[in-house]
């Protein structure tokens, strides 16, 4: 079984549409068909699996309009989509839609005529798209995913994904000596439930659990064993706000634990027969940019708590962005002011029940330079904005799964460009000590790590390689004991997984050992391999940077996952 959480970005378009649908393929899409008039009528995707075998989505829309056919190259990949939204037909639908890959533009496909949205996409790659359609295309949205994992076997002739439509509310677990199936149900917007397939086989008991409206799940955990001679899920165990329900089957062999801090359980998918054979998990994807590509200083922000406040400074254009987030303490962080020292300053404070779901702006020129000309910002209580000047192209980001949990760019007298994303924080591992808290972004790919480590991990400190290929070192997260180890990764070795153990150590919960594993070998584990053990591996994404707290020891450790 695998699990997933995606941003979905979107929906344009309408509320019409009897029709919902979702597409995730498994495999590259290499086939898109649109048939358009006055708007989109329809849309088919193809896809080709592992064996370059393809494969067909339903045809999304009606019968009408001129079809349009084209095919990516093997080595061309999606990195933009855009089109317009109006009335058609006496409908709010999609009107257009076109396609930008790294080698040409499809499109655009329909009427450009009315509001335009785009979808640039930086790091990542969709994943997968829905929306609703009747005689036409009423509504779209783009999605993707980090996907974590697999744990368990390799077996299982039944593949098979479950992304809701909907807040799961419900799920139903078969076991005996391993998990047998599970099944989903989420309730629609109309607060309506709909059941998934049961996934799996007919064996094991049923135990059946239901969330209330205000509990979400914040940790997944199991175990994967030999049950009937297959490596297979052997139990599941699943965390809310509220309680723990499990763990379902028999906790034997290797466990495994994802607690997500940042972000959510958007969708399921894995391998069954008799037995759930496999499991993942994942989210985040960064859209953008939008602006230039001037600006002498990159920045990424990404916040160690909740946004409260955001300052932006701005005259004919955005001069400058800062943002201010609460920590677990409630104590308030400022970022650094991203921009130059002109424009005028506009401070917002959110309310701690107020929660971005769009942001918008502009894109023009201004001084000679290409850059964010405005910036608006929509909470599910007000709107903030325009700040700038709304002259030149325009941007929108609707965000219906998921939240904002970062930004990037790059700057200099003036905001040059703005990206949004939302990598999901994975953990934290460890014990609730430690008076340093601690967040390490990379600009640039991680080439090496050092390790300090006695009878638990003392310390850890990071290099990256930046665009120029020059080494910048981390600070050096923990404290001076231990002994050090420090491997570097060759050019085309990557992380693929990282596991350790949670246990005591000099009269604290700590991280006690940790242990990386690339493409290409084992690194450790470094410090002692005693407590409670876990582990992450990455299927689909990358680790994107590192979090935790520090005394005198690693007391905790996150993962921020991206999507490339």
């Amino acid at each position: 079984m695998q699990a997933g959480n995606g941003v979905q970005v979107g929906p344009w378009g309408g509320k019409g549409g009897v029709n919902p649908w979702t597409f995730i393929p498994s495999g590259r899409i290499c086939e898109i068909r649109i048939s358009a008039s006055g708007c989109v009528d329809s849309i088919r995707f193809t896809y080709k699996d592992r064996d370059n075998v393809k494969h067909h989505s339903e045809t999304y829309g009606g019968d009408g309009g001129s079809p349009h056919t084209f095919t990516f190259a093997d080595d061309e990949n999606l990195i933009e989509i855009s089109g317009t939204v109006g009335v058609y037909g006496g409908y709010t639908v999609i009107t257009s839609l076109s396609f930008l890959t790294n080698k040409k533009k499809y499109g655009p496909y329909g009427t450009t005529q009315r509001t335009s949205f785009s979808l640039p996409v930086a790091k990542g790659s969709f994943g997968g798209f829905s929306g609703n359609y009747g005689d036409y295309l009423d509504s779209f949205s783009a999605g993707n995913g980090v996907q974590v994992g697999p744990w368990g076997g390799k077996g299982g002739v039944n593949p098979w994904t479950f992304i809701p439509s909907g807040r799961i509310c419900e799920i139903r677990i078969s076991a005996s000596g391993c998990v047998d199936s599970i099944r989903f149900t989420y309730k629609d917007r109309d607060n309506v439930k709909h059941h998934s397939e049961t996934y799996g086989g007919d064996g094991g008991s049923p135990h059946t659990f239901t969330f209330a409206d205000d509990e979400n799940l914040i940790e997944i955990s199991g175990t994967v064993g030999v049950y009937g001679g297959y490596t297979v899920i052997t139990s599941l165990s699943f965390l809310t706000n509220k309680k723990k329900y499990g763990p379902y089957g028999t906790t034997q062999r290797t466990s495994f634990s994802l607690p997500v801090a940042k972000g959510s359980f958007g969708g399921f998918s894995g391998n069954y027969g008799d037995y759930l054979d496999s499991f993942s998990a994942g989210n985040g994807v960064q859209v953008g940019p939008w602006g230039g590509k001037g600006g002498v200083n990159p920045w990424t922000f990404i916040p160690s708590g909740r946004i409260c406040e955001i300052r932006i400074s701005a005259s004919g254009c955005v001069d400058s962005i800062r943002f201010t987030y609460k920590d677990r303490d409630n104590v308030k962080h400022h970022s650094e002011t991203y921009g130059g020292d002109g424009g005028s300053p506009h401070t917002f404070t959110f309310a701690d029940d107020e929660n971005l779901i769009e942001i918008s702006g502009t894109v023009g020129v201004y001084g000679g330079y290409t850059v964010i000309t405005s910036l608006s910002f929509l909470t599910n209580k007000k709107k903030y904005g325009p700040y700038g000047t709304t002259q030149g192209t325009s941007f929108s980001l609707p965000v219906a799964k998921g939240s904002f949990g970062g930004f990037s760019g790059n700057y200099g007298d003036y905001l040059d460009s703005f990206s949004a994303g939302n990598g999901v924080q994975v953990g934290p591992w460890g014990g609730k000590g430690g008076v340093n808290p601690w967040t390490f972004i990379p600009s640039g790919r991680i080439c090496e790590i050092r390790i300090s480590a006695s009878g638990c991990v003392d310390s850890i400190r990071f290099t990256y390689k930046d665009r120029d290929n020059v080494k910048h070192h981390s600070e050096t997260y923990g404290g001076d004991g231990g002994s050090p180890h420090t491997f570097t990764f060759a050019d085309d070795e990557n992380l693929i997984e990282i596991s350790g153990t949670v246990g005591v150590y000099g009269g604290y919960t700590v991280i006690t050992s940790l242990s990386f594993l690339t493409n290409k070998k084992k690194y450790g584990p470094y410090g002692t391999t005693q407590g409670t053990s876990f582990s992450l591996p990455v299927a689909k994404g990358s680790f994107g940077g590192f979090s935790g707290n520090y005394g005198d020891y690693l007391d905790s450790f996150s993962v921020i996952l991206h999507p490339y």
